[in-house]
């Protein structure tokens, strides 16, 4: 049934099956304990990401001090850091700031310039992870929706939020520090090949990443960032043609944080889950409501909007075919049904196993 229903809408939008994707920006920001400035640029990247929830993503890159890594060292040498705090913005130029790392007063203006620019890839990424061995496996698929003529790089990092230490700057003792580059997952720094120089509208790549979690990491603050940027000659070089494609995240381990699943006044019934064809979530109204009904994936995300209405008291269902909303199969891990009734929000996991 499903693919009767996608084959059906896809034929009524054959002309924008392979448009261009909102960008999610790549910021990467050098940063460290010991920098009396830095918590400003903190403050800086929080109103960022608050101001464009799911469109932004920060890979805090410490300097010479105990979070400093390898892969922060090299990126520094790259992009030639003189001063902190710095950040780079999709390893794009931006006129204003003249570089590719800018002092902080130039990452609103960059962040913005690079939202307005449509990507012609889509990311997905699912993590999955074991507590007990603290083994964590990374699945990058990604699409890409427009043709293009250039050979590209995928790189994969993890970041971990919510670390209390001290910070030069600020009389906090128990300074919160988010957005930490604590570990490469691909082979290299400039990222992996994955594909050819040449690909077609539709073309899609998976790459799978493996790496064992150290205990001295919160796995509950952890993030993976995934990115894809272009890959210059036969050894990748900090210039023009490096530029981010498009970025992506997704938690290490999710914690629903905005849905209700504790007190529920209303029974939901989301059945059949997990599922492979449609599934459906059903539920009463004791009194006329307004229900807005949308698919989320596990980094919150919304891949489908299924109703947004005035509907009476009684029951009501609602289905999901498994289709975003470019009506494409979603791949396979947990999704969450959001029901809004009258601004309360609820929410039930479910699984799609295609």
């Amino acid at each position: 049934m499903k693919k009767i229903l996608l084959s059906l809408m896809a034929a009524v939008t054959v002309a924008s099956a392979y448009a261009q994707v909102q960008r999610q920006v790549l910021i990467e920001e050098f940063t460290g304990t010991w920098c009396p400035n830095c918590p400003d640029g903190h403050s800086i990247l929080k109103t960022l990401e608050t101001a464009n929830p799911g469109k932004v993503n920060v890979v805090g890159m410490h300097n010479n001090d105990a979070y400093t890594i390898p892969y922060e060292q090299a990126m520094e040498s790259a992009f030639q850091v003189g001063g902190y705090p710095r950040a780079g913005v999709d390893r794009a130029t931006y006129a204003s700031g003249n570089a590719f790392v800018m002092s902080r007063n130039h990452w609103a203006g960059a962040t913005t310039a690079r939202l307005n620019i449509a990507s012609p890839v889509s990311l997905d990424i699912v993590p999955t992870y074991d507590p007990a061995t603290r083994s964590l496996e990374v699945k990058v698929d990604y699409t890409f929706t427009s043709a293009y003529n250039e050979a590209t790089r995928l790189t994969c990092v993890l970041v971990e939020d919510s670390i209390i230490a001290a910070q030069s700057g600020s009389s906090n003792p128990n300074y919160v520090h988010m957005d930490v580059c604590r570990a490469l997952l691909s082979s290299e720094n400039w990222g992996d090949d994955n594909h050819g120089a040449t690909v077609t509208a539709g073309s899609s790549f998976s790459k799978t990443y493996t790496y064992t979690v150290p205990a001295g990491f919160n796995d509950k603050h952890l993030r993976v960032i995934a990115f894809i940027n272009e890959k210059v000659g036969t050894s990748p070089v900090l210039s023009t043609g490096t530029e981010v494609l498009n970025s992506g995240q997704a938690k290490v381990v999710f914690y629903p944080t905005a849905i209700n699943e504790v007190k529920e006044t209303i029974n939901f019934n989301v059945s059949p889950n997990p599922f492979q064809d449609l599934t459906s979530i059903s539920f009463n109204l004791k009194n006329d409501a307004k229900v807005k009904v949308f698919i989320t994936n596990v980094t919150g995300q919304i891949v489908a909007n299924l109703a947004d209405e005035k509907r009476n008291a009684g029951d009501h269902t609602f289905y999901w075919s498994g289709a975003n909303n470019n009506f494409a199969s979603v791949n396979a891990g947990m999704y969450f049904f959001n029901v809004a009734i009258d601004g309360q929000l609820y929410g039930k996991p479910v699984i799609f196993k295609p």
